[in-house]
């Protein structure tokens, strides 16, 4: 299109002509009176919300529904809101179908697969083609100073399970029509060879998969807030790994991090690990705070 030049009339007024030609006022400046919030939520799926879900653990609905709750009543205060989600093939590294002993058979869920172990013939992979390539994971795994473990199946690509539970998908669509703009969401766990418990980044990245990196455009989005809640499941591995990472990658923003302590929920048995991860990262800064008083 070319471009359209406005001319006064010829017969335009003198007192019109000089005002066409004095400076505009300056624009005034938006102040912003409040500080930024951000709420983080990791993972809150079907598979671990919903009692029927195939990793659940107890108390997770009711911290989810707090959660919602608390988006619904003061979601006006939220300028951002994050969502993370647990995605896999059906099979995964970290699903127990993806090993089997010498008798084929599976190991039972939360079953620890130890490097030397695999390389011994006490478990293999399903398939002889990623045989190598398991072993090499485990090892890296290992000398990252982790442990692999399975799990069962669950968010799997398509399924219901893999679906954000439904008393907070209702509170998001809440938040998005009166807010006017989209919640961010972000999925992780999509590569058949690797865990990825932390929202910013794999334990052990592949090099050629950009997927399992350090996820930069979600720091930068954190980085825009003055305080970023954080809530989901379960409290360790996937809650815990990212508020590290985030730490790990970002050390300024480990005092804008508000931990919801109400909107969180424990695996079962993984208890000592997320009260530990708690101790660390509030010893680096990290606040407390509930669904109810972080608002």
């Amino acid at each position: 299109m070319m471009p359209v030049e406005l001319l006064d009339p010829p017969d335009a007024p003198a007192a019109s002509l000089a005002a066409s030609t004095q400076p505009l006022p300056a624009a005034r400046p938006t102040v912003r009176t409040k500080p930024r919030r951000t709420l983080l939520v990791i993972d809150g799926q079907n598979d671990f919300a919903d009692p029927a879900g195939s990793l659940t653990s107890p108390g997770a609905d009711g911290a989810m529904r707090r959660v919602a709750d608390m988006l619904i009543r003061d979601g006006g205060k939220v300028d951002d809101l994050i969502l993370t989600f647990d995605q896999h093939p059906r099979f995964h590294i970290g699903h127990a179908r993806w090993f089997v002993d010498p008798d084929g058979r599976h190991p039972d869920p939360f079953t620890p697969i130890p490097h030397d172990e695999f390389v011994a013939g006490r478990w293999f992979c399903y398939s002889d083609v990623l045989q190598q390539e398991t072993a090499t994971y485990l090892k890296a795994l290992e000398a990252a100073g982790k442990q692999h473990r399975v799990w069962p199946d669950h968010c799997i690509f398509g399924t219901p399970g893999s679906n954000l539970f439904p008393p907070l998908e209702e509170a998001t669509c809440r938040w998005e029509t009166a807010h006017r703009k989209n919640a961010r969401k972000f999925s992780k766990g999509e590569n058949p060879l690797r865990e990825h418990f932390s929202a910013i980044e794999c334990d052990v990245p592949d090099t050629t998969d950009p997927g399992t990196q350090t996820n930069q455009f979600l720091l930068s989005l954190l980085g825009l807030a003055a305080e970023i809640g954080v809530a989901g499941l379960i409290r360790w591995p996937c809650l815990g790994e990212t508020v590290r990472s985030i730490i790990r990658h970002r050390p300024t923003l480990a005092s804008r991090l508000v931990l919801l302590t109400d909107g969180t929920a424990d695996g079962i048995g993984l208890e000592s690990q997320g009260e530990q991860m708690v101790a660390e990262v509030t010893a680096l800064g990290v606040r407390l705070a509930t669904t109810l008083d972080w608002l």
